[in-house]
């Protein structure tokens, strides 16, 4: 590393600096321990809050400084562990975010929110300056108590398993908080009733894949289920923009928001994402003010999802959502493999893109202008069997 004085003029190069979200990670404590969620192996480590409001504070200044950020961001989030795990610290780190932000994003397991009363919620809100938005992690009851159980920190905190619906919606509708429930592979059967259970509670979701490994039956299963809530979606008129249906054309993919958001984790180092915090991928200290300038370059600035070996000559490569770049590192072992995706991810991609390409208008227009249909068919036939292909379309008619 070297002082980011030495390299101030690549620091502010938009060519290479796109952030605009400030991510800041301030421990590891969680009332959950989802079964999916790859922080849950470091739940035991570190105190209730591993980032005072000091060194927050001091950290960010110190971004400011070093060009890594503008004095003022588009976007501020708050990142755990759970965001929330102490009332009073919450609030305090409010004060200070809104001062760097017009929106503060939480993305939450909604426990503490749901427990507490309105006033308590409010005083949250008025500490932010109205500014303070939270996404509620939530799986809907045919999820939840198999893929978010109580961690033993949820438990001594006193929280139950059992979530109190009616108050979540409640909460949901007056202050406006949306529900992100993940979509994972193991639990497909319940995407559909999932994404139903939200909507008719007249509720906004964002859906999103587990995009870990996964067989080709839950591949099948997984398609089947998105087709039949995008045609309840259309039959119903309902106008709201789903990520899962839409095709990706931005540089660092639809699961990725490495390289337009500065992570801070409580080391005061800045990583390329929250998923990649060791040692190979920091490219910064804000304790010492050293940047290593060819990790700012190549991973937050060149770095293009269609441009990994692999992709190439994949046929959706200009449509493909991508992958999480820290689950692929995790899935080989920790052995480079950042530009290797996993296999039976990209198979169920190419899958479902041909599957909406047949089912679906508009993804009809997308494949024909951006993809060879032509490659995309041989490749799918190629992976699955023109067979079995031809079945699963008969399947989905009756949908």
């Amino acid at each position: 590393m070297e002082s980011y004085k030495d390299c101030y003029d690549i620091l502010i190069n938009p060519l290479y600096n796109k952030m605009t979200t400030l991510e800041i990670i301030i421990g590891t404590k969680c009332q959950n321990a989802c079964k999916y969620c790859y922080r849950v192996k470091n739940q035991c480590e570190g105190s209730l809050i591993d980032m005072p409001i000091s060194k927050v504070k001091f950290y960010i200044e110190n971004a400011i400084e070093m060009g890594l950020i503008d004095s003022k961001m588009l976007n501020v989030d708050i990142f755990g562990g759970e965001p929330i795990v102490d009332i009073d610290y919450f609030k305090s780190l409010l004060e200070l975010l809104k001062n760097y932000t017009n929106e503060i994003n939480i993305p939450t397991n909604g426990r503490i929110l749901e427990n507490i009363k309105d006033q308590d919620i409010d005083e949250i809100v008025k500490s932010s300056d109205n500014k303070v938005f939270f996404s509620l992690s939530i799986d809907s009851p045919f999820q939840e108590e198999i893929n978010r159980p109580l961690s033993e920190f949820g438990k001594m905190q006193g929280m139950k398993q059992e979530r109190n619906w009616d108050r979540l919606f409640y909460l949901s509708k007056k202050y406006k908080m949306g529900f992100h429930p993940m979509l994972s592979f193991e639990t497909v059967d319940k995407w559909y009733d999932t994404w139903k259970f939200f909507v008719d509670n007249e509720a906004l979701c964002y859906l999103l894949e587990v995009r870990h490994p996964l067989n080709k039956k839950q591949m099948f299963d997984a398609v089947y289920q998105l087709v039949k809530i995008k045609k309840e979606i259309d039959k119903r008129k309902i106008d709201f923009s789903y990520n899962i249906f839409a095709p990706c054309f931005i540089q660092r993919g639809m699961s990725c928001s490495a390289q337009n958001t500065l992570s801070i984790n409580t080391d005061g180092g800045v990583y390329f994402c929250h998923r990649l915090m060791n040692e190979r991928f920091k490219i910064a200290d804000l304790n010492t003010k050293e940047v290593d300038a060819s990790k700012f370059v190549l991973w937050k600035g060149l770095y293009d999802k269609r441009n990994q070996p692999v992709c190439i000559s994949c046929p959706i490569r200009n449509t493909c959502a991508s992958q999480c770049l820290g689950a692929t590192f995790e899935y080989w072992g920790g052995y480079g493999g950042l530009t290797i995706p996993i296999p039976s991810i990209c198979q169920y991609f190419l899958l479902k893109q041909y599957i909406f390409y047949r089912n679906f208008e508009e993804w009809t227009s997308f494949i024909e202008q951006y993809t060879s249909v032509k490659n995309l068919e041989k490749s799918v036939y190629g992976n699955f069997g023109k067979d079995v292909i031809e079945e699963f379309e008969e399947k989905l008619k009756n949908v």
